[in-house]
Parts: C-alpha cells; sequence; structure tokens
C-alpha cells in the first residue's frame, strides 16, 4: 500500500506541477515571463502536491487528488486560453 501512495504521490504531484505550468502560460500577459514562472513555481508545487497525496487516508482519496485537481486546473487553463 505504501508503494502505491509514493506512486500516486509522485505521478500525482508530477501532473499538478504540469497543470500549474500550464494555468500560468494561459494568464494574459507576456506569454515567456508566464511560462518561466510556471516553471519554477512548478517545483515548489510538486513537492507540496506530494506532500498533500501522500497522507490520504485511502487509495481512493490519493487517486483522486492525483487526477481530479489536475484535470480541473487545465480545464481551468484551457477555458482562460480559449480567449487568444
Amino acid at each position: 500500500m505504501t508503494f502505491i501512495r509514493i506512486v500516486f504521490a509522485f505521478l500525482g504531484g508530477y501532473a499538478l506541477a504540469s497543470a500549474t505550468a500550464i494555468l500560468l502560460g494561459a494568464l494574459p500577459g507576456d506569454r515567456g515571463q508566464n511560462v518561466l514562472g510556471g516553471g519554477m513555481t512548478a517545483i515548489a508545487v510538486w513537492v507540496a502536491a506530494a506532500m498533500w497525496i501522500f497522507p490520504a487516508r485511502s487509495i481512493k482519496q490519493a487517486l483522486l487528488r492525483a487526477v481530479a485537481t489536475p484535470a480541473l486546473m487545465v480545464a481551468l487553463a484551457f477555458w482562460i486560453g480559449r480567449g487568444r
């Protein structure tokens, strides 16, 4: 069970970090600065997300945290980026 939590924390953290970079890149403003800021922020988000996913009460909750949050962030990024 611990191995599964580690995998979910690692992959879910990566997915959330990538979704953060995508979301920050979709914001209005200088696109290069937004992408650079998103990449730097993603490192801290990856660590924080792994620390948030790993102690979930159940495997189902860990999976939900690892999948649903990045999916919502990417959907928000595409919604924001539609006007460009």
